[in-house]
């Protein structure tokens, strides 16, 4: 005796089915960057060049004690100017070391990493 599946029954199924399909790799990746797989990842980026493209229109440096200009050098949120870095910045995720010092991703700057200790004129408190 063949068993009917309702209208109903076909669609929980089928949204099940997707769900499955469009998290599954993204489960997958993340367990693979967890165990360290994937070769280099994030850390074969390339690092921002002060001065150069967005960072020029960003005031980016690498260092937060590079930034002359004494305009640029005002506090923030209340937080002090020797303070403001981009490990303290909330468009910032820590990735790893890169030459020996700590790097990031920053939402600003697609594709590159950026000095943990660097700052830029879009810097905002982390939460």
């Amino acid at each position: 005796m063949e068993q009917k599946t309702s209208r109903r029954q076909f669609f929980k199924m089928a949204a099940v089915a997707s769900g499955a399909m469009l998290l599954a790799p993204r489960i997958l990746w993340a367990e693979r960057r967890k165990a360290g797989g994937g070769g280099g990842g994030d850390l074969d980026l390339p690092l921002v060049e002060p001065g150069k493209g967005m960072a020029a229109n960003l005031n980016y440096h690498n260092k937060n004690t590079d930034v002359k200009e004494a305009a640029l050098k005002a506090d923030r949120q209340g937080v002090k100017f020797a303070d403001q870095k981009c490990e303290k910045c909330m468009l910032y995720t820590h990735v790893g070391k890169k030459g020996g010092a700590d790097v990031g991703k920053c939402t600003l700057f697609a594709n590159q990493l950026v000095h943990s200790t660097g700052w830029c004129a879009s810097w905002a408190k982390k939460a």
